[in-house]
């Protein structure tokens, strides 16, 4: 419900004033309520102003004031309310350029135009751009039009009709205006009314269908068949609703208003005036043009909402359609499936009965025959909501998944009956076979037992053949119907056992087979009861018609196995004793006994299985007991006799075979060895590693062969050993091994020359490598002897030196540098100086006896070289040119050797000076020590005396320091310690004469010793002279001083 009043006509009174929204109202007036033509009619007719559509060369609209003497007759409300409804006239882009408002004041005063001018500053001042105005008759009016124009907001112009033509296109005046642009203002009056109308109508008739479908979307679900079919019906109700909708008249409304606005009034409804334009123009076309589109959308709008309103009641009756499907199949289902419930109940009523005999499973089978035929009369009516469920869905149901489960329901329900029906007759059937196959069973036992127990047995071997197949058909034929029984009532347990698990997980009340299963059970053990009574008869019988053809059989057999062993193996025996004389006829010869051995391998399978015949035979009654062991016993002692001498065969040619094969082996190895060690082919390797590598691998070879050969030569006695008692092949056997033996000395032989050839060669490998290290060591050693030297050298160079200069700074220089030269004069420069010359000698005593022990070594090569010649070992040509190698290399050795001794007595010589140099700094060091010692007590005495007593004094203490300078210098007197200074410089004179490398450190030693000594000499003489000369003077002034006392006192 809710659309019956749908198809009422909309009043454009009542409902116009909402349209603003398409603009042809209240669009772009900017107020909360919208002014509408009909609500400003009156004035509007009286055309007291218009909008023409005309535009100023900016684009604005045209508000024109047409010239009138009784403006100031309408109500500045009604003026007000007029000139808001004319400013939503443009479009909004329009109106955003701003209004030119042109007021005609030709034949009205001031007063009656002040009005309008009032009403425009309050009503919309801010979009009037300009305001022209058109001048009065007089110029009193001009002037009153001006003074009161200059209190207004906006800018006012007065133009004249001329003026106004030039600021405004004529185009776009009307003709009063001296413009060219018509203008029918009742025409324009009509078509906003009936624009405005028609939007106030189709706005309604939207909001009702928008209601309507709001409508439609709040229809319950319906929840069974009967609500189903009531919402139908409504739904239908609806349908005429819609289609009273008056959308097509408001259709035919709208686009006769597109008409008259796009074609003007010859074509528009209620038009009257002809016009001489033909319908070609109209008034306030470009503000009529832009309204058109909203027109157009109103239109479609309407158009959209009843297609969009019918398409949802279609899909809304769809749906319902498919909810009373729905519902009508979920009804049709559920009273199947209660029919399957109930036909299910009733079966498991008797599910558990199987039947105690063949005939009572016959009449069970025959009842739920007749029970399943009237259950399947309802597969129709399951098949018919199937079909249904099918088409639902393939129509596309809404429900097509909830439907598509309730269909699998109902057929997993008809499945789990027809299921439960169906394996009921195969339990039945399976139940009706097994009892009739266990009644004939147990019938037929007495009969077999019978059969198994009567008739004596057959003597000869065909008839108890004969017998023996016989017996054996009648336990197929009994254990064919036994297996039969037997597996049907296996099979039905484990049916029944399946269907009471199966039905207990599916059905809340479990079926219980145990009173059936104790049923079968209980035949199934009458059965085997029965079968084994007759297995018991029938293996008796079986057994002793078996033990009676196994005595037969045993007979023929024993037979058998020795005219074989006569016939065939002992002659095959006797005729081949030898083991060949060739690998070739020993291996044929072993193929041809291996090939025996396969055929008489079945000779000894059958003579074992008679021996184990032999004793069930005697443990069975049916024959003499020490008969059959005789027999057995003469056949095990000839069947031993014979495969021990097969045996003893078989490990001859084994024997011969392994010997032969292995001295051929043995041959062809020592032939390549006897090339390997042919002296042409011997290649010295470079390194003395490589060859005890080579010497160490001929080692290995040489044992290796002797292994080998002694093990051959092993194998060859035995097989001689054991073909002596038959006396063929010995002599060859014998042959072979005598050349093996000659082969054999022979390859010793070159392996002893090849070992003293590599001997050779590895001495004099080891020659070089010695000879190449010791001339290393005295390279080494002739480097550090050139260091050394070199060493001195850089020593004297750097050592200080005396310049040429005066005496004075000569022996000041002097004395300086013999300081200098002193301070390398310490103890440890000469331990140092010690010690190098002693690891001098060490070192080339060391190189000597290297070179000696090298030398020597090339002596005993060349003396061992001569005796492997003399022993009549022939070398061959490079061989025997090592000697002369030797020699060559003692002769570099030697030439390096004198080279080494001159370098090293020349440096040897350099050490002893520099030792010497040494002592005699260590020497002067000592003396001027005393000597300085000596000039600090001679600096320490009292110099001056003031009277003779003093000076007699100071000739005492000269005296006792010139006793304790000679006590210091260890001489007896100052003489003797010049004796030792010019000892030292006449030591110093002879080094330097003799050659030494730094004669000018051992001068400096001499010449600082000598101007040490002198300068002591010197002072100790000024001193004496000086005390001697003070004690003289006093002695002499004392006398002057008494002959003058003497004087004086005569006088």
């Amino acid at each position: 419900g809710g659309g019956g009043g749908g198809g009422e006509r909309m009043n454009p009174a009542d409902g116009g004033g909402d349209a603003g929204p398409d603009g042809l109202v209240t669009a772009g007036s900017g107020k909360a309520e919208s002014v509408r033509a009909v609500d400003v009619l009156t004035v509007l007719r009286e055309k007291v102003a218009f909008v023409s559509g005309g535009r100023d060369k900016r684009g604005g609209p045209i508000l024109t004031f047409p010239a009138r003497t009784n403006h100031d007759r309408i109500k500045q409300e009604d003026l007000g309310r007029l000139v808001t409804y004319l400013s939503t006239i443009p479009s909004e882009d329009v109106r955003a350029r701003g209004f030119t408002v042109v007021v005609d004041m030709r034949g009205s005063k001031w007063d009656s135009v002040k009005p309008v001018l009032r009403t425009l500053q309050e009503s919309f001042s801010s979009n009037i751009h300009t305001a022209l105005l058109i001048k009065p008759d007089t110029f009193w009016q001009k002037h009153k039009t001006n003074l009161g124009s200059a209190k207004l907001s906006f800018e006012t112009s007065l133009v004249s009709v001329e003026g106004l033509s030039r600021l405004v296109d004529p185009s776009q005046l009307t003709s009063d205006l001296g413009g060219s642009l018509e203008y029918d203002h009742v025409e324009w009056t009509e078509l906003r009314l009936g624009l405005e109308e028609f939007s106030g109508a189709a706005t309604q008739l939207l909001a009702q269908l928008d209601q309507l479908e709001a409508g439609l979307n709040r229809v319950p679900e319906p929840q069974d068949v009967d609500e189903a079919r009531k919402l139908l019906e409504e739904h239908n109700r609806l349908r005429n609703t819609i289609s009273t909708a008056p959308v097509d008249a408001l259709d035919r409304e709208g686009r006769s208003l597109l008409q008259r606005m796009r074609l003007g009034p010859s074509h528009g409804e209620g038009s009257n005036e002809g016009g001489g334009s033909g319908g070609t123009w109209l008034s306030g076309g470009a503000d009529f043009q832009s309204v058109a589109p909203k027109v157009s959308s109103l239109l479609d709008r309407l158009q959209a909402a009843r297609a969009h309103l019918l398409q949802s009641w279609s899909d809304k009756k769809l749906h319902l359609d498919q909810a009373l499907q729905l519902h009508l199949f979920e009804q049709d289902a559920t009273k199947m499936s209660e029919w399957i419930a109930h036909s299910k109940e009733l079966f498991m009523q008797t599910v558990t009965d199987v039947g105690q005999n063949h005939q009572h499973s016959m009449d069970l089978q025959t009842q739920h025959q007749h029970f399943t035929a009237n259950c399947m009369n309802g597969s129709v009516n399951v098949d018919s909501v199937v079909t249904m469920a099918a088409r639902l869905a393939e129509a596309g149901h809404y429900g097509a998944e909830r439907i598509a489960m309730v269909s699998s329901r109902l057929q997993e329900d008809w499945k789990s009956l027809t299921t439960a029906l169906e394996e009921r007759s195969n339990t039945l059937a399976m139940a009706t076979g097994f009892h009739q196959g266990a009644e004939q069973f147990l019938l037929r036992v007495e009969g077999w037992v019978k059969l198994c127990s009567e008739g004596p047995l057959p003597s000869a071997t065909a008839e108890l053949e004969a017998a023996v197949k016989k017996h054996q058909e009648l336990n197929e034929e009994i254990s064919a119907n036994y297996t039969q029984v037997s597996e049907s009532g296996k099979a039905l347990l484990d049916v029944l056992q399946r269907s009471s698990a199966s039905e207990c997980d599916e059905s809340a009340a479990k079926p219980d087979f145990t009173a059936a299963t104790h049923s079968i059970m209980g035949v199934l053990h009458q059965v085997m009861q029965g079968h084994h009574e007759v297995e018991g008869a029938w293996q008796h019988r079986k057994l002793r018609l078996h033990q009676r053809l196994q005595l037969c059989v045993f007979q023929q057999d024993v037979r058998q196995v020795l005219d074989w062993v006569e016939q065939h193996g002992e002659v095959f025996l006797n005729k081949h004793t030898g083991v060949g004389k060739s690998l070739h006829r020993a291996r044929a010869l072993q193929k041809r006994h291996d090939d025996f051995q396969q055929v008489a391998q079945n000779t000894y399978t059958n003579a074992e299985k008679l021996l184990e015949a032999a004793d069930q035979l005697a443990q069975s009654g049916e024959c003499e007991e020490e008969e059959i062991y005789q027999a057995a016993r003469d056949l095990e002692l000839r069947m031993q006799a014979f495969i021990q001498r097969v045996e003893q065969r078989k490990l001859l040619l084994d024997l011969a075979v392994s010997f032969y094969t292995h001295t051929k082996e043995l041959s062809v190895w020592m032939e390549g060895l006897q090339k390997q060690l042919s002296p042409d082919l011997l290649v010295c390797p470079n390194t003395v590693e490589a060859l005890q590598a080579l010497i160490s691998q001929q080692q290995q070879q040489q044992a290796n062969t002797q292994e080998a050969a002694m093990s051959v030569i092993r194998e060859g006695e035995d097989l001689i050993l054991q073909l002596r008692p038959q006396g063929s092949s010995v002599a060859h056997v014998e042959s072979v091994l005598q050349q093996l033996e000659e082969s054999h000395a022979q390859l010793e032989e070159l392996f002893h020359q090849r070992k003293i050839r590599l001997d050779i060669y590895l001495q004099f490998r080891i020659l070089q490598q010695c000879t190449l290290e010791v001339t290393g060591e005295m390279d080494a050693w002739k480097q550090d002897l050139q260091k050394q030297s070199q060493d001195f050298s850089n020593e004297k160079l750097t050592s200080p030196r005396l310049a040429e200069t005066n005496q004075d700074q000569l022996a000041q220089d002097k004395l300086a540098l013999g300081q200098s030269r002193l301070v390398e004069s310490s103890p440890e420069a000469l331990t140092l100086a010690q010690q190098r010359i002693h690891r001098h000698m060490e070192r080339r005593l060391a190189m000597n006896n290297m070179i000696y022990e090298v030398i020597q070594q090339g002596h005993d090569l060349q003396q061992y070289i001569t005796e492997v010649q003399a022993s009549g070992i022939e070398l061959s040509e490079v061989e025997g040119s090592l000697s002369s190698q030797v020699e060559e290399l003692q002769r570099l050795l030697q030439d390096k050797q004198k080279e080494l001794q001159q370098i090293a007595d020349h440096t040897h010589t350099h050490l002893e000076q520099n030792l010497q140099l040494r002592h005699l700094q260590n020497q002067v060091k000592q003396v001027l020590g005393w000597i300085s010692e000596g000039e600090v007590m001679l600096s320490s005495c009292m110099l001056n005396s003031s009277c003779l007593s003093e000076a007699e004094q100071l000739q005492r203490e000269h005296e006792r320091l010139q006793q304790a300078i000679e006590g210091l210098l260890h001489a007896d007197s100052l003489q003797r310690t010049h004796q030792v200074a010019l000892a030292l410089q006449q030591r110093a004179e002879l080094l330097v004469r003799s050659g030494h490398y730094d004669p000018d450190a051992v001068r400096a030693c001499a010449q600082t010793v000598a101007l040490h000594w002198q300068t002591l000499m010197l002072r100790i003489e000024d001193r004496l002279k000086l005390v001697n000369a003070s004690a003289a003077f006093y002695r002499t002034s004392q006398q002057v001083c008494g002959v003058l006392e003497s004087l004086e006192q005569e006088y």
